[in-house]
């Protein structure tokens, strides 16, 4: 029998269409011409902070800059407080009892140490989060139904364990059942059909996060949020997270999910936001228009050495849809972190053309704060 020749690589030349924009043209002209002073704000679903592609520009600096869920989806209120025992503990809003890193590597503000007592007392502040309003639609299912499947093998074995305790009964006193004896016998019915309605109707709740928030000496706001799958409450290992815009820090909201988030706060505090994709798409237009990949020039995007703002308009608890709240909100980050470009590919049909607060900021962005703006068409 012949040998199979290897399989050829995939061709990548063409998937970008630079050549029939001309934009690979342009860049070729001059190296330089290549974005990277332009700053592309991305109206979508969210980037991906892990993305291959969306991680250095062509100089080597960080592409991703900054992240905002404009659309609230993220948004975990920060309502109570509480403060550490002697033991490094405290109470979470879920009731589960929180184990902390000692407070002195925390760097805490003066403002939440009580030096009056001895020892010092340290307040911190609490908020709680169910896991599956942060995941897409699509992965919130799976990993549900994933979570119900794991369930399946200890539910059978009950279910079992179950039927043979019903086939084994036997009445003391021969074949007439007593009152006692047919109430046992029909509990024991009773709890198969039990069981079976329980697992056949079963809705995985999902993980709760807690979080714990607190400022920094030089008056950063930071959060201990453990992975959503950790139900030990043994926070002592956990780095703190600042805002994405100050350290850049992300992490993996749990292994099931493979889901990416950054932190953000609004309000002194009381708002801390945990921001996630809503899905693949804007990852994917981020890429077209500022992928760069060292070792694979024709992977690259337009502007290879562009930076990203990722300004999530596609809320998570909508299937990814956008909210008038969430692009008009969008568009006013837009000019606070300096964006030169916006793209929005979220056409749709409207109501009425050319009116609308969202109109009237879109003509802000571009006449007044010369901000260019692309949008998809319906």
């Amino acid at each position: 029998m012949p040998a199979i020749p290897p399989t050829p690589p995939f061709p990548t030349t063409g998937i970008m269409p630079r050549e029939e924009t001309q934009s690979g043209q342009f860049v070729r002209a001059n190296p330089t011409y290549d974005g990277r002073f332009v700053t592309i704000g991305i109206l979508d679903t969210g980037v991906d902070f892990s993305c291959a592609g969306l991680q250095t520009t062509t100089e080597g600096v960080r592409k991703l800059v900054d992240v905002i869920d404009c659309t609230g989806s993220g948004d975990v209120a920060i309502t109570s407080t509480a403060t550490l025992s002697a033991a490094n503990t405290l109470t979470a809003l879920s009731g589960k009892t929180l184990t902390l890193p000692p407070p002195a590597t925390l760097n805490l503000h003066p403002s939440l140490i009580d030096t009056t007592t001895t020892p010092p007392t340290y307040t911190f502040s609490l908020g709680v989060k169910r896991a599956y309003e942060l995941f897409p639609t699509k992965l919130a299912t799976r990993v549900a139904a994933n979570n119900k499947e794991a369930r399946k093998e200890s539910h059978n074995k009950n279910l079992q364990t179950a039927h043979k305790a019903l086939a084994d009964y036997k009445p003391a006193n021969g074949a007439k059942l007593t009152v006692v004896e047919t109430k046992t016998k029909q509990d024991l019915s009773d709890k198969i059909e039990a069981l079976t309605k329980a697992y056949d109707g079963y809705e995985d709740p999902g993980m709760v996060m807690d979080v714990v928030v607190y400022k920094d000496v030089d008056g950063n706001y930071a959060a201990l949020i453990p992975s959503a799958d950790d139900a030990t409450g043994d926070y002592t290992t956990l780095l703190p997270m600042f805002e994405y815009r100050l350290k850049h820090q992300h992490k993996l909201l749990c292994a099931a999910s493979m889901l990416n988030f950054a932190v953000s706060f609004t309000e002194d505090g009381k708002i801390c936001t945990i921001t996630t994709d809503a899905g693949a798409h804007g990852s994917h237009v981020a890429g077209i228009a500022a992928g760069y990949f060292p070792d694979d020039e024709s992977l690259n995007g337009v502007a290879g050495g562009a930076k990203i703002v990722s300004l999530k308009i596609g809320d998570s608890r909508l299937g990814s849809m956008e909210t008038g709240v969430g692009i008009c909100r969008a568009m006013t980050e837009a000019v606070k972190r300096g964006c030169d470009v916006i793209n929005m590919s979220y056409g749709e049909a409207a109501a009425a053309m050319n009116t609308g607060r969202f109109t009237e900021l879109a003509n802000e962005l571009v006449n007044k704060h010369n901000v260019s703006s692309a949008h998809s068409a319906f």
